[in-house]
């Protein structure tokens, strides 16, 4: 590790994160899980950033994201990483995060978007741009895994190019959360960035040594069911020892348990998507929850990243006294 790095990983009451295409900050509870406080958050989206906001007030009920104003959206590709940084100095006394998580621009990028390019996928280039811009210790940025298909090299070609004369190491990998503690399965394209002055690599886990969650498991967590309907343009009927099919704002379709079949709550779509619904909360319409819900990395997934990055990259412990120290102090 660097003098530089040593400079940066100080004691310290919070661990840094900021986020852009934040959504509903679904993917932000695993981090917060891992030890992360959000700093500063970012979405285009008013409706979801409320229910970010929601969820991560500050102790005297300011607000962290879109600049203390979820009401109004913020537009990532006008967003400037010196805004951020000056955010997070009046805030909380920092400028540069140890963590930047990029969200995912996937409508665009994903097989079931019907209806062409909504001009997001150009939102990978920008996350590059903002990593530059606000010098975070460590980036993670998700994405669809179709990403890296051929039909998007105009965009991951000039991605990558980027990537290249970044100061960072940077790995990626194709995973599905369905491994890692997930009670859906869902496929993304995880790219994480460590600062060379770290001299680490990342490496990412190993799928969870527990069998994954089918659903003859879900009633462990309030959800008792004998099959489901995924509804993605054809009925696709999964039994007891399947896996939950990926939630998105319109599947799974219909459960059933019986003779009863029914479409699925929003609590119950929150517990597939690993969230307590007594405690995360969620504002806007049903319709609006539900598209909350349907795009978004398992914040069981955020939890494991969180947690190679807090302990094997930065090495911080919290002491008795709430403080995080990082071990080469000891």
């Amino acid at each position: 590790m660097t003098n530089e790095a040593k400079e940066l990983l100080q004691p310290t009451p919070i661990l840094s994160c900021s986020s852009t295409y934040t959504g509903a900050g679904i993917v932000i509870e695993g981090y917060k899980k891992a030890g992360f406080t959000l700093t500063a958050g970012f979405e285009y989206e008013p409706k979801y950033a409320a229910t970010a906001d929601a969820n991560n007030k500050l102790p005297d009920g300011r607000s962290v994201v879109n600049f203390g104003r979820p009401d109004i959206g913020v537009d990532v590709s006008q967003l400037s990483g010196s805004s951020v940084r000056s955010f997070q100095k009046r805030i909380f006394g920092i400028e540069r995060s140890l963590l930047f998580e990029g969200g995912p621009t996937c409508d665009d990028f994903s097989p079931l978007n019907q209806t062409g390019d909504f001009g997001r996928r150009i939102g990978m280039i920008h996350q590059l741009r903002l990593i530059l811009e606000t010098e975070p210790l460590v980036a993670v940025i998700e994405q669809s895994d179709k990403f890296l298909s051929h039909k998007n090299k105009d965009i991951s070609d000039p991605y990558f190019e980027i990537v290249k004369r970044m100061p960072y190491r940077s790995t990626y990998k194709i995973i599905n959360a369905i491994h890692y503690g997930s009670r859906h399965s869902r496929k993304r394209f995880i790219h994480v960035f460590i600062h060379r002055c770290l001299e680490k690599d990342f490496v990412f886990p190993e799928p969870l040594a527990s069998p994954v969650i089918r659903v003859k498991d879900l009633a462990a967590f309030g959800l008792d069911i004998d099959s489901f309907c995924s509804g993605h343009f054809v009925d696709h009927y999964k039994y007891k020892n399947h896996v939950m099919c990926a939630v998105t704002g319109s599947s799974p379709a219909t459960f059933t348990k019986g003779e009863r079949i029914w479409t699925p709550t929003v609590k119950e779509l929150m517990i597939l998507c690993n969230l307590d619904p007594d405690s995360f909360i969620m504002l806007g319409s049903e319709t609006g929850k539900r598209q909350m819900l349907g795009n978004l990395m398992s914040p069981a997934l955020s939890y494991e990243l969180g947690q190679i990055i807090r302990r094997d990259i930065f090495g911080y412990n919290r002491k008795e006294n709430g403080v995080w120290v990082p071990d080469w102090i000891g």
